[in-house]
């Protein structure tokens, strides 16, 4: 009895002995399974992110259900960067819980684009092009400091970085960790090559002297109080088109009472822009419901008439480059006979209050202290401020100053002495606001060559 009870329990010992060994080698042989299949998606997410060389590429991969796969994954690629399309109304500040602006940051793309559109040295975005491109924003990290980004560039980054989760579209986001190396930026021969010389045609009772591409045909009409000029080139450019109206335009919103701008500036933006030597109104003109296209019309002021200079163009992935290339020469070339008085027909001063009006102004001494410090220049000494008007501010230069944004009750003018980043010695003109003290402009100071 007492022998078939000790091999009972031995038996019992054995098997349970088996049944830890057995279970041992399967758990040994699960962890195995769990570590290969790790390791094999490991090796899937790396071929994957190895295969990964365009723009297009990851663009394409987010908006798939494999989009995990590149989360926090190092990816090199070859890029052009471009700024982004500049639009009024964009936040100045991150939205909450996102450590950047979206709409600030340069886009990166796998061809050479037009994100903006320069005109009369006038600055447009090129809106339309956002739907006709794969593209994703780059965003450079504070801890890289302030790197020079070039034009085009072989960049190594990541997408879907959990830090940026609450960001306006975070899923576009390239958050750049190393530029690598910097590549040739070269573009498509410039229009330059085809277009040599030059014509030139006087619009007499104007005063406006157009240059235009030698060989392009001008159709002209003019009725006395009013005259059109086209002129017209090849097929592959845009009709450009000159205007005259007998009488002067002059409105600005500020100073109508919120009228209606006149037909001439009517359009979704009024740029400051040049017109040869006269301050000139650029007006983006892109009310052709349901069209790609866009006028771009240049408006000025001479001898008492308007004149536009407009070319209707499209824009998007489609832009023009080649007219617009034409257009800004002529706008460049165009001369006037004559003095060239208030040109611009939106010109600030026109709603420019004349009296330096009520307020709480910080004092001279505070104001030279200010300009001393915001003039960015070394050894700077603030030799005199002058309390003027808002009027009188925008007319001490002509030039961009005349220009500066708001509508102070008063604007202090100080005469700053000092030394440039560049070792010259300078005398600059330093615009404050008189009551918050904040630069409404810095200009070289009258009399100075």
């Amino acid at each position: 009895m007492e022998s078939s009870a000790r091999t009972s329990h031995l038996l019992r010992c054995s098997l349970l002995v088996i049944g830890l060994l057995v279970s041992s080698a399967c758990g040994d042989d699960e962890d195995n399974q769990t570590a290969s299949t790790e390791e094999q998606q490991r090796d899937e997410v790396s071929t994957v992110v190895n295969e990964i060389a365009t723009v297009d590429q990851i663009v394409n991969l987010i908006s798939s259900h494999d989009r995990d796969r590149l989360r926090g994954e190092p990816i090199e690629i070859e890029a052009w960067i471009h700024p982004a399309p500049r639009t009024t109304g964009l936040p100045t500040t991150p939205p909450q819980g996102c450590p950047v602006v979206p709409e600030k940051q340069d886009w990166i793309t796998d061809e050479p684009i037009d994100t903006q559109i320069e005109v009369a040295g006038a600055t447009l975005p090129n809106d339309r092009i956002r739907d006709d491109v794969s593209m994703l924003k780059l965003v450079v990290p504070y801890t890289l400091g302030f790197i020079d980004v070039p034009e085009r560039a072989v960049l190594r980054g990541h997408v879907l970085d959990d830090n940026y989760r609450d960001c306006p579209l975070s899923e576009t986001l390239f958050i750049l960790d190393e530029i690598v190396e910097q590549l040739p930026a070269e573009r498509s021969a410039d229009t330059a090559e085809s277009v040599q010389n030059w014509e030139r045609f006087t619009h007499e009772r104007s005063g406006v002297v157009l240059e235009y591409p030698e060989g392009w045909e001008i159709d002209e009409r003019d009725t006395g109080h009013s005259a059109r000029i086209r002129f017209i080139g090849p097929d592959e450019f845009r009709t450009i088109r000159l205007q005259v109206q007998e009488q002067e335009t002059y409105w600005h919103p500020d100073a109508n009472d919120g009228s209606a701008a006149p037909d001439v500036l009517a359009g979704d933006r009024r740029e400051a822009a040049m017109a040869g030597p006269a301050y000139a109104r650029l007006v983006d003109d892109s009310r052709r419901a349901g069209s790609a296209e866009r006028e771009v019309r240049l408006v000025f002021n001479h001898q008492g008439n308007t004149v536009s200079l407009a070319m209707v163009i499209r824009d998007g992935i489609e832009l023009e480059s080649g007219s617009l290339w034409v257009f800004n020469e002529m706008a460049q070339r165009l001369r006037l006979h004559g003095d060239v008085a208030m040109s611009d027909p939106m010109d600030p001063v026109l709603a420019a209050s004349d009296e330096i009006l009520e307020g709480a102004f910080i004092s001279d001494a505070d104001a030279m202290h200010v300009a001393v410090g915001v003039s960015g220049m070394t050894e700077a000494e603030a030799v005199e401020a002058d309390l003027v008007s808002e009027r009188d501010a925008r007319l001490a230069i002509d030039g961009a100053c005349r220009d500066f944004e708001g509508r102070p009750s008063g604007v202090w003018l100080v005469s700053i002495e000092g030394v440039l980043p560049t070792g010259s010695e300078a005398f600059r003109l330093v615009y404050l606001d008189a009551e918050t003290g904040n630069r409404l402009c810095q200009a070289e100071a009258p009399g100075v060559s």
